[in-house]
């Protein structure tokens, strides 16, 4: 088994998840104006990645450049993975690639501890995706804790590129934000990513 074979209720059952709905994760967190850069991008590459329409698309034309200025804006604090191989616990299926995986770590060629946000790219519907971006995150849990690094949460997010649903693991509790959020507001989208790569 791997992250992409889980499914939400499987989640939940396999690892003794909480899941905690309807919650604001992000009531006071202000919008971040993007760069002319990333204004730039995301208006060439928007459209293209929509239409393409495959996962990669949206992970190479939307998330990576606006992940990209999320690193930038952290000036070298965190670490970013694309693509990384995560095996955490393979027997009970934590193994695969993660789309998107940041990291405190500074150290940008080798994957250290602790990573603290998973990002999980989806074609057209947030829900398929939840139940992966749970496993990613639990093994991103157990991941800072088996390197004597743990932290109070780890944070992730489902999107399809333009929507979003973040979601924050503490413990065996699961709380998903009661928003799926639009990058039509890109400002917030942008505020919220750098509001947790900031450890707030």
């Amino acid at each position: 088994m791997a992250y992409s074979k889980f499914k939400l209720g499987q989640v939940l059952d396999d690892f003794d998840i909480t899941l905690i709905e309807g919650a604001d994760l992000f009531p006071n967190v202000p919008p971040v104006e993007p760069s002319e850069l990333l204004k730039a991008v995301l208006k060439r590459g928007i459209p293209l990645g929509e239409a393409i329409s495959t996962e990669k698309a949206r992970s190479e034309f939307v998330l990576a450049p606006l992940l990209s200025e999320v690193h930038e804006r952290m000036a070298g604090h965190i670490s970013l993975f694309s693509g990384v191989e995560f095996t955490v616990d393979a027997a009970r299926g934590l193994n695969g690639e993660c789309d998107f995986l940041l990291s405190r770590s500074p150290l940008q060629s080798v994957l250290r501890a602790p990573a603290f946000a998973i990002v999980e790219a989806k074609n057209l519907s947030l829900a398929p995706g939840l139940g992966q971006c749970i496993a990613e995150m639990i093994a991103a849990q157990i991941f800072n804790e088996n390197a004597g690094k743990p932290l109070p949460c780890i944070w992730g997010a489902v999107t399809t590129g333009l929507s979003w649903r973040f979601l924050k693991l503490e413990g065996q509790t699961v709380t998903m934000d009661h928003l799926e959020r639009s990058l039509n507001g890109v400002a917030g989208i942008l505020g919220i990513l750098l509001h947790i790569a900031e450890g707030n």
